[in-house]
C-alpha cells in the first residue's frame, strides 16, 4: 500500500511530474517508475522480491521511450546511490552515461548519501 499512495500522490497530469505502476503481468503491482524535475529526470522501483529479474529494464526501456517521444524530450538524468550498483547496472543497459558524483536524498534515508549522476541522450531519429 505505501507505492500505491506514492504513485497516488504523483498522477498523471498530461506532463512530467507523474509516477505509473510496474505491474507483472496477470500478476501484483512490483514497482513504480517516474518521470519530473528540471532537468527532467527518471526514476523507478522495484521490490527487492522481485529485483534481478530483468524487471527494471523492461519497464523503463519501454517508459523512456514513450517518454522521450510524447514530451518531445532531447535528454533526461537520472541516479543511483552507491551502496546500490545494480541500479547503475540497470542505467548502463538503457543507454545513460556516467557523468558524475554527489549527494542524493530519498524518503528511505534519514540523511544525504552519495550518489552516481547520469545522462541518456534521445537517440538520434531516422
Amino acid at each position: 500500500t505505501l507505492v500505491r499512495d506514492w504513485i497516488r500522490h504523483s498522477l498523471w497530469r498530461g506532463a512530467p511530474g507523474f509516477r505509473l505502476g510496474v505491474w507483472l503481468r496477470q500478476g501484483p503491482l512490483i514497482g513504480t517508475v517516474g518521470l519530473g524535475g528540471d532537468p527532467v529526470s527518471c526514476a523507478y522501483v522495484i521490490d527487492p522480491a522481485h529485483a534481478g529479474q530483468g524487471h527494471a529494464t523492461e519497464a523503463m526501456a519501454a517508459f523512456l521511450d514513450d517518454a522521450f517521444t510524447r514530451f518531445d524530450l532531447t535528454a533526461m538524468v537520472a541516479d543511483h546511490f552507491t551502496d546500490n550498483p545494480a541500479s547503475g547496472r540497470v542505467l548502463a543497459k538503457l543507454g545513460f552515461v556516467e557523468t558524475g558524483h554527489g549527494l542524493g536524498k530519498s524518503a528511505a534515508r534519514a540523511l544525504p548519501e552519495p550518489n552516481v549522476h547520469y545522462r541518456l541522450t534521445r537517440p538520434a531519429r531516422p
